[in-house]
């Protein structure tokens, strides 16, 4: 089922995004954290990682 916005979760439960960037695929959303899904940002420690990953979101809106 996808939400009003066009994002759908998978299986997991988390939102499906591209691996560099954590862009959804959906207009300018981008995923970090608990929700995004598989992505090659994974430095080590749960907090770190999600940190990780905005930042890489936040790069990929405006240099990318």
């Amino acid at each position: 089922m996808r939400g009003k916005n066009g994002l759908a979760a998978g299986r997991d439960g988390r939102v499906p995004v591209r691996a560099t960037s954590l862009w959804t695929g959906v207009g300018r959303i981008y995923a970090a954290g608990d929700v995004a899904g598989d992505c090659e940002i994974r430095p080590p420690g749960l907090v770190t990682t999600g940190q990780a990953q905005a930042l890489r979101a936040v790069y990929s809106m405006y240099v990318n």
